[in-house]
């Protein structure tokens, strides 16, 4: 029935072998046109030899004379075509719709599809920052994975949409290889590789970075890498975050001396100090000192507070004055009253003898 003549785009998705070549030419020349809507399972055949390749070709041309679309008919293309009928494919595509050919590129990042990739890239066809890149990880070599990475590169995939992709498939010496590859007066884009490696499971990628000369500019990306890494007891990383110029005394956002001075994990802030942490370093009007004294006199805070005592001795032990006011009528010592005092003193004394 000529009103329910759309309805035959049903029988598409079970049509996509040479077999039934002729039946969608005649689906093709009754009207029946693909519905974006549908689902199309692509499914490939067990050979991609010569001669199956050139039939799934016109099986591919048949399709899409019918309005499926490359996104829906990928995998399909990719895998049910060779190397040289893909070739054909890519070069018989129309000039006007050749920008349509970026959607293969999501699903080429495998070494077994190199050769397509780099057939892409001869085309002129480059990636569409607008399109989302499915990171995964692969069991193929590293150095295959590095080719593949460089080819889609190449085609213009941004880092960005790479960085995991690189990051969990390329080995140590393959990662190392890329980075130095990579084009000079385009080194400072390998930053985004840096959220991506900013854990101990990739410290040496991490450390690669860093002897590539790359520096943190971002002051909220810097100070965000660096709070996960504190927050998470990473201080190997903040160490190679430091040194790549991330600022851990940064007044403008919250210091993470501040938070270690009052952290129940006394090693926090002698790790932090270790890296660098300024004792003085002032965050609304504050020094930590000064910040630690109102937690001794905060009544809410309940249990033990040895904790407080400990970082308040570090504190001193590390050149804190206690007897400076500030901008306060107060002083540390004053706060805190003379018997808490005489118990930090204590510690202080202790610690300043272990440092003999």
């Amino acid at each position: 029935p000529i009103e329910n003549k759309k309805q035959l785009v049903e029988l598409i998705p079970h049509w996509t072998t040479p077999e039934h070549l002729e039946k969608l030419r005649i689906l093709c020349k009754a009207g029946v046109k693909w519905d974006p809507e549908q689902t199309f399972y692509a499914s490939s055949t067990s050979s991609s030899s010569e001669s199956e390749s050139e039939k799934q070709l016109e099986v591919i041309k048949e399709l899409i004379n019918m309005g499926a679309t490359l996104n829906n008919l990928s995998s399909f293309i990719i895998n049910d075509l060779n190397t040289e009928y893909f070739e054909k494919f890519i070069q018989e595509y129309p000039i006007e719709h050749k920008n349509q050919l970026v959607e293969l590129i999501p699903h080429m990042a495998n070494p077994q599809h190199l050769e397509k990739l780099r057939i892409l890239r001869k085309e002129g066809v480059k990636w569409d920052p607008e399109q989302t890149f499915y990171n995964f990880s692969s069991s193929s070599d590293s150095e295959e994975q590095f080719e593949v990475v460089e080819e889609l590169t190449n085609i213009g995939v941004s880092l960005n949409n790479l960085s995991s992709f690189i990051v969990n498939n390329l080995n140590t010496e393959c990662f190392e290889k890329f980075v130095r590859n990579y084009p000079f007066e385009q080194k400072n884009q390998l930053v985004e590789l840096i959220p991506h490696i900013a854990s101990p499971k990739h410290l040496e990628k991490l450390r690669i970075l860093g002897k590539a000369g790359l520096t943190l500019e971002d002051k909220n990306q810097s100070y965000s890498l660096l709070f996960a890494a504190y927050y998470n007891n990473h201080f190997e990383i903040m160490k190679e975050l430091l040194n790549m110029g991330a600022g851990l005394n940064n007044n403008i956002q919250y210091p993470l001396i501040f938070m270690a001075s009052v952290d129940e994990d006394v090693t926090k802030l002698e790790e932090l100090l270790k890296l660098g942490a300024d004792v003085n370093v002032k965050y609304d009007a504050q020094k930590p000192l000064m910040s630690l004294a109102y937690q001794f006199a905060n009544e809410q805070i309940e249990g033990d507070k040895k904790h407080l005592e400990e970082n308040a001795a570090t504190l001193i032990v590390a050149g804190a004055n206690p007897d400076e006011k500030e901008e306060f009528s107060q002083s540390f010592r004053e706060i805190v009253g003379p018997q808490k005092m005489l118990e930090i003193e204590e510690i202080v004394k202790k610690k300043q003898e272990d440092l003999i």
